[in-house]
């Protein structure tokens, strides 16, 4: 069975959809972690190091809603 973490925005961030806090944690930005990650500040590379493969799970609207990550897919330059 996988590992699951729940990650709440840090620093007072607060976002309207999963897709907004899952481009946040693509650009690195800090989470508070569940009580897997010992409720500290993590991100993405962070948690990518220590627990490979782990399902993220996104609070959002004011610790109302739960959402999963979706990575974005990396953009790929198209050559001639």
């Amino acid at each position: 069975m996988g590992r699951y973490i729940t990650l709440q925005p840090a620093y007072g961030r607060d976002y309207k959809s999963a897709k907004s806090a899952s481009a946040d944690y693509d650009a690195n930005k800090d989470f508070v972690g569940d009580y897997e990650c010992g409720f500290r500040y993590v991100n993405k590379e962070q948690i990518d190091a220590l627990w490979p493969g782990a399902k993220i799970m996104f609070r959002y609207k004011r610790d109302t809603a739960i959402g999963a990550y979706k990575a974005t897919p990396a953009r790929q330059e198209i050559k001639p």
